[in-house]
């Protein structure tokens, strides 16, 4: 059972999700031979700077209908010191005409999550620095299918040491984004809050060293419910409608009537449903709703 965090207005949750297929690469920027160049992407370096900063560096991915429940997470990075990171901010940004949105739709931070950064070290045969190549596993981030995003993973540095993400824009000539943050843990170093195209910003074009893995599932948002169940008199018979609010996009669901009846649907893109009945009988029933994710809620209704 994981939790649901939803921290804008834009349909990105974490929740409970119920896996459907093996994890597939849908962004996959890592390489570890080489970097044409690599930005400061963390948090920390209060000794080593004499005060603590945090910078980030984010970059897009698409998810698609079979991967856009994220499972895990990696980083390559750039380190003075042979210490390994223990922990690590992931934060998930939508994407706003080609740009990440300013606030992320998903931020946490590992150990907050229950979870655990693994590292592996590799040479760096350009710059002669230490390299770790930071992941984080066992996530269940519940994403919109066919999606753009961007994310960005910190990891949280010693005192003592400070880590740049590898880019490479020689390769692929595409952009990442930069900026100062969050505020809340530590002071800037590149001079804006802003995000800027590490293009724009003067460090030149360039994909950043990520990688994730996703697969498909049902999410629960855990706050799925039954707004509505109303029965009414018609022609044909009573009718009833019963609507349900606040589910994960495109999850399904099935509505179950003690008389026996039932109908099964896909929710919206709001997270909305409903299930219709007619001809059905006078008096009092239970309207049991079952979302894919497992979810379940019920409502009574009366007809006349």
């Amino acid at each position: 059972m994981m939790h649901y965090v939803q921290v804008s207005c834009m349909a990105v949750l974490l929740g409970v999700a119920t896996a459907t297929a093996m994890p597939e690469t849908i962004m996959g920027q890592i390489d570890l031979d080489y970097s044409d160049t690599a930005n400061g992407n963390a948090i920390g370096g209060d000794d080593f700077f004499g005060r603590r900063l945090a910078l980030q560096v984010c970059d897009d991915f698409v998810t698609t209908t079979t991967g856009h429940v994220i499972t895990e997470v990696s980083v390559a990075n750039l380190m003075w010191r042979p210490d390994l990171p223990t922990d690590a901010r992931i934060c998930i940004f939508a994407a706003i005409e080609e740009r990440p949105s300013e606030e992320p739709v998903f931020t946490a931070r590992v150990s907050e999550l229950g979870l655990k950064v693994s590292n592996r070290r590799f040479v760096d045969g350009v710059f002669g620095l230490e390299g770790v190549q930071s992941t984080v596993s066992g996530l269940e981030i519940c994403l919109l299918p066919d999606t753009h995003y961007y994310i960005d993973l910190q990891v949280y540095c010693g005192p003592n040491d400070w880590a740049y993400t590898m880019r490479y824009y020689i390769l692929r000539g595409t952009d990442s984004f930069l900026r100062d943050g969050p505020t809340d843990e530590g002071e800037g170093g590149y001079g804006f809050t802003e995000w800027r195209s590490a293009g724009d910003a003067g460090h030149g074009t360039g994909d950043s060293a990520y990688r994730v893995e996703a697969t498909s599932g049902s999410c629960c948002t855990g706050r799925e419910r039954i707004a509505r169940a109303r029965c009414r008199a018609a022609n044909s018979g009573n009718k009833l409608m019963v609507r349900l609010a606040d589910g994960f996009p495109g999850d399904t669901f099935t509505v179950a009537l003690s008389s026996g009846e039932n109908e099964s649907g896909t929710l919206d893109a709001e997270g909305k449903g409903r299930a219709r009945f007619k001809r059905l009988l006078s008096g009092d029933g239970t309207a049991t709703a079952t979302w894919g994710c497992g979810a379940s809620a019920q409502a009574l209704y009366t007809c006349p």
